[in-house]
């Protein structure tokens, strides 16, 4: 038993030692006495996630797909009207869109070393079939990036009024792409 008052006055102890048939009928008329009206409560399951509703802004729906799919530790917040800033498998992203013609453009972050090896083992990664990729060389001034061109046109420049089936496949391009440069980044071989 613990050493506390609210153990002393709350707490049954269970642990027991018997000798004799009567002992142990003792102990169990106790425990019916004490436990028998008890219930244990039901198991506590988690929730899944609620799905995404056409009503929630486009950068929630995008932060909490990427935390079930990919990194629960993913952070996305607008940069400005047009650009997202995603944070995801420790590296950093941006998506952007470009009125009037809709097109989204997604970026990510690489060293120039990884940005040496493009050539030799980005056909590896980067051959999702609705992106363009390119590689962006930096300078002194800019990172070296991998650009994905998303080759979907959106119907909206609005990105929290896509249709559903356009929100689905945005969602999953983004996440592919992160994984394609991730992958990238850690491919030494």
């Amino acid at each position: 038993m613990n050493l506390l008052h609210s153990s002393d006055s709350n707490s049954i102890e269970i642990g027991s030692q018997v000798e004799t048939p009567a002992e142990l009928a003792e102990l169990r008329r106790i425990v019916h006495q004490f436990l028998a009206h008890y219930k244990a409560p039901a198991p506590v399951i988690p929730a899944p996630a609620p799905p995404s509703t056409p009503n929630e802004p486009f950068e929630m729906q995008l932060g909490m797909h990427l935390f079930h799919t990919i990194d629960k530790d993913s952070y996305v917040e607008w940069e400005s009207e047009t650009e997202l800033s995603i944070s995801a498998l420790r590296n950093s992203f941006t998506l952007s869109l470009s009125p009037p013609s809709n097109k989204i453009v997604f970026e990510g972050v690489i060293s120039q070393r990884e940005g040496n090896r493009y050539a030799s083992h980005g056909p590896r990664h980067f051959k999702a079939a609705n992106m363009l990729y390119k590689l962006i060389p930096g300078d002194q001034n800019s990172y070296t990036r991998i650009r994905g061109t998303y080759t979907r046109i959106p119907t909206t420049s609005n990105l929290d009024q896509l249709p559903e089936s356009e929100l689905e496949s945005l969602l999953t391009a983004t996440t592919n792409f992160i994984q394609a440069v991730r992958a990238f980044k850690d491919d030494y071989k």
